[in-house]
């Protein structure tokens, strides 16, 4: 209550909303826009040049695009114009299946590695690493025609759930410029609901795809984890691939029609593993609603105006499809923050947060760097710094493993114990829904308050579940509402198929901006 008030204060009468969208093209879902181009309704470079004037309305209020190449990009679609130009309707047909997204562009988070374009993370000592080749779902991405444009703003490492770093700043969420976009993706979100790229996709560790999805008021999905390759995702890849990482890409999307396609497409190999052309009857799947207060006394309890959101899904659910949503309480999630850490140092065991801030050439001087910060001179944000120094002092479970092994053990029993246990209660035709955040979007920095209010999406991570958020309108603020939609390993086709039925009712994206006169504000 004291922060909610203190932050409101702070940030009284500042910005709402975005200027108005002068190309109604941008406000078309990706698979449509590819489908147009196809059909030679619109050009691929009428379309990247609408994406780069939008761009420049909203990124110096927003603050998303860190860096570009939009010259190239607009020569690569020129290339795509010249190529459908040129084929027969046949040939267009076979485009369809091969290279669904042609012409279409898209950006990522500038964690994910585009080449020519900036990789540092948010971390100063990155400053001028330029990437010298596309991660491996970028790779997928232009295999399927799609034209990178940018990359976007992130939390220094990818370690918080909002997006500010000493590299490139602060970015904001469009519907509100004194909020939170939400983190480590905070950039791609908002650049996403700002109608400024139609192809959105990130990293999610402990919820960094759902949370800036949920504050933006976007689709976002987690897959299943090891089902799409993290390579190039992170600041240096590891000499052996990750098994069972809780590290996951996904996309960010306005429209729910684009979720399966584009995952289709970064799931590149192993699209098998997945059973997303699969049918699903709403009819005959079980619901179950959360009811356990994640994270314990740590995290903020779920406000009215979220739970009220998330009843109105239940109660849509029961009245339209004649079922009924079942309370699941899961006791052992009141201690997820343990649970989270821990798995997290067993599936990163040499991942070094202090070696992160100097681009693991040695390690950092954290005192030194908190000594810095509290004089002004601070290259570091204050959860990388306050979580280097719980690394430093031992009290982060990378740690603790080496000096108390037998009960991390036990702590990582406790967590298979509870997955089993979830997955089987689930099954192949189980929905699991709660809340993505217990929060309405926090204002900028709030995070720092209430630094553990991410659980509610971490959980998903350290459960290995695919999980999907769904935006509800907004609430009496202007800001975003959601739900989190989650299912067994494997099973994301369920939540994907009940994140497009909840679009209609729910209204699906609503733009931070109007197309009339008022130039945004509202």
């Amino acid at each position: 209550m004291v922060s909610d008030i203190s932050f409101r204060l702070l940030y009284f009468n500042g910005r709402k909303g975005l200027p108005p969208v002068t190309n109604d093209i941008l406000l078309q879902s990706a698979s449509v826009l590819a489908a147009k181009i196809r059909k030679r309704e619109i050009t691929s470079e009428q379309l990247v040049s609408a994406c780069i004037e939008r761009i420049g309305e909203v990124n110096s209020l927003i603050n998303a695009v860190v860096d570009k190449r939009f010259d190239a990009a607009l020569e690569d679609a020129r290339k795509c114009d010249r190529i459908i130009s040129t084929l027969s309707e046949l040939a267009l047909d076979e485009i369809a299946t091969d290279q669904p997204f042609l012409g279409v562009p898209f950006s990522t988070k500038e964690g994910i590695r585009v080449a020519t374009l900036h990789h540092s993370y948010g971390v100063p000592a990155r400053r001028n690493i330029i990437a010298i080749e596309d991660a491996y779902t970028v790779r997928l991405m232009r295999r399927a025609g799609a034209i990178p444009l940018c990359v976007t703003n992130v939390s220094e490492v990818g370690s918080w759930w909002n997006s500010s770093n000493y590299v490139y700043g602060t970015t904001c969420n469009p519907y509100s410029l004194a909020h939170n976009p939400g983190g480590s993706s905070g950039g791609e979100s908002a650049l996403q609901a700002s109608a400024g790229i139609p192809i959105s996709f990130a990293s999610d560790t402990g919820g960094s795809i759902r949370t800036p999805a949920a504050f933006c008021g976007l689709f976002g999905h987690k897959p299943t984890p090891n089902t799409v390759s993290t390579l190039g995702a992170d600041i240096h890849d590891p000499k052996v691939p990750l098994e069972n990482s809780m590290q996951v890409l996904g996309p960010l999307c306005r429209y729910a029609d684009d979720l399966t396609p584009i995952l289709k497409v970064l799931l590149g190999d192993n699209a098998h593993l997945l059973q997303l052309d699969t049918q699903v009857f709403l009819t005959k799947c079980k619901f179950f609603y959360l009811t356990t207060d994640v994270g314990g006394n740590a995290v903020s309890p779920v406000e009215p105006e979220v739970r009220l959101a998330n009843q109105r899904v239940v109660d849509y659910l029961e009245d339209n499809f004649g079922i009924t949503v079942m309370p699941l309480h899961i006791p052992e999630l009141k201690d997820i923050l343990s649970l989270f850490t821990n798995e997290m140092a067993r599936t990163a065991p040499n991942n070094s947060l202090c070696a992160d801030m100097v681009d693991r050439k040695g390690s950092a001087w954290v005192s030194l760097e908190i000594l810095r910060a509290m004089t002004g001179f601070g290259r570091h944000t204050a959860p990388v710094l306050a979580q280097a120094a719980m690394e430093r002092t031992g009290q982060v479970v990378s740690y603790a493993v080496n000096r108390f092994g037998s009960k991390a053990g036990n702590t990582n029993h406790r967590l298979e114990a509870v997955k089993t246990r979830v997955n089987n209660i689930l099954g192949s035709n189980g929905i699991l829904l709660s809340p993505t955040h217990p929060t309405i979007p926090p204002y900028r920095y709030q995070s720092y308050t209430k630094p553990f209010n991410f659980l509610y999406t971490a959980v998903h991570n350290a459960l290995g579940l695919p999980a999907t958020v769904v935006p509800l309108g907004l609430c009496q603020n202007g800001l975003p509402l959601s739900i989190q939609i989650s299912a067994a390993e494997y099973n994301d086709h369920l939540t994907l198929a009940l994140a497009k039925e909840l679009e209609r009712p729910f209204g699906g994206w609503t733009p931070p901006f109007s197309n009339g006169d008022n130039l945004g504000y509202y």
